[in-house]
C-alpha cells in the first residue's frame, strides 16, 4: 500500500515514525536523505524487539544475510528488526527476493530506505501487505511550511520577524534549513529568536537567479559581483 505525504503531515498523522501495525516490509522514499534520517531516528524503539533496530547499507545486504535473517527461523528463532539505508544500492538478485512473498516478518520489521527512486518501489507499492511511504518535495509556495518543520524538529521558537528574515535570505533547502536551527537551538536554548539573534548566526546564501539574470543582462557588472560577494550560496546555487 503506498501513502504520499508532505513531511510536516506525515509526522502529524505519524509522530514515532512508524506504527506497530505496521510490523513487516516497510519502504520509505523521501526527496531529501535529512528527511529520511529524520523518519529513522523517530522510531519509538519500543516497536521492535530489544529496543532494537539493526541497521544496514543497501550494498551490504547478500542473499545469504536474507536467508538466515528471512527464509529460516533459525535456532532460537527470529525476532530482530532491520532497517536498511540507500536500499537502492541492493543488488538486483536481492530486490528480486524481496518481492517474493516467502519473507519470514510475523511480529517484525524490515524497513527500506531509499534515496533515489527504484523499480522496486513500484513492484512492491502493489502489494497490500507491504506499506510504503512516499515524502513528496514541497511546492515553492510551501517553503515556509518546510522551514516551520525544521524549527518545530529542533524546538526552535521563531519570531515572525525572524522567519520572514530566513526566508528571504536563506536558500531553502534541508540541509540549509536544518543547520540554521541546530545553530539556533544550540546558541539561544529554549528562547524565541528576534531578528536580531537571528543576525548573530545567518550566512545570507539565497540567491535570486532572476534579479541576478537581470543584472547580468543590462551589464551591470558592478552591482552583479557585488552582490555574490555579499552571499555565500552553496555548491548548486
Amino acid at each position: 500500500m503506498l501513502s504520499k505525504w508532505k513531511i510536516w503531515d506525515f509526522f502529524k498523522n505519524t509522530p514515532r515514525g512508524i506504527s506497530t501495525s505496521n510490523s513487516g516490509l516497510n519502504i520509505f522514499y523521501s526527496f531529501d536523505p535529512i528527511i529520511n534520517s529524520i523518519i529513522k531516528e523517530s522510531f519509538d524503539r519500543s516497536h521492535f524487539e530489544n529496543n532494537s533496530l539493526v541497521t544496514f547499507q543497501g550494498k551490504e545486504v547478500t542473499t545469504t544475510w536474507i536467508d538466515d535473517n528471512f527464509k529460516s527461523l533459525g535456532l532460537f528463532g527470529n525476532s530482530d528488526s532491520f532497517c536498511i539505508t540507500k536500499a537502492e544500492e541492493m543488488s538486483k538478485e536481492i530486490k528480486e527476493i524481496l518481492i517474493g512473498d516467502n519473507l519470514l516478518l510475523e511480529n517484525r520489521f524490515l524497513i527500506l530506505f531509499f534515496e533515489k527512486n527504484d523499480d522496486l518501489i513500484k513492484k512492491l507499492s502493489k502489494k497490500d501487505n507491504v506499506n510504503i511511504v512516499k515524502i513528496d518535495a514541497p511546492a515553492f509556495w510551501e517553503y515556509d511550511k518546510l522551514l516551520d518543520f525544521f524549527a518545530s524538529y529542533k524546538k526552535v521558537r521563531l519570531s515572525f520577524e525572524a522567519k520572514q528574515q530566513i526566508v528571504e535570505f536563506v536558500e531553502p533547502s534541508c540541509i540549509n534549513f536544518f543547520n540554521l536551527m541546530t545553530k539556533l537551538a544550540v546558541n539561544f536554548d529554549g528562547e524565541e529568536i528576534s531578528k536580531i539573534m537571528l543576525e548573530e548566526v545567518l550566512e545570507k546564501n539565497k540567491l535570486d537567479h532572476f534579479e541576478m539574470a537581470n543584472l547580468f543582462g543590462f551589464k551591470k557588472m558592478n552591482v552583479f559581483y557585488s552582490k555574490l560577494i555579499d552571499l555565500d550560496p552553496d555548491y548548486d546555487s
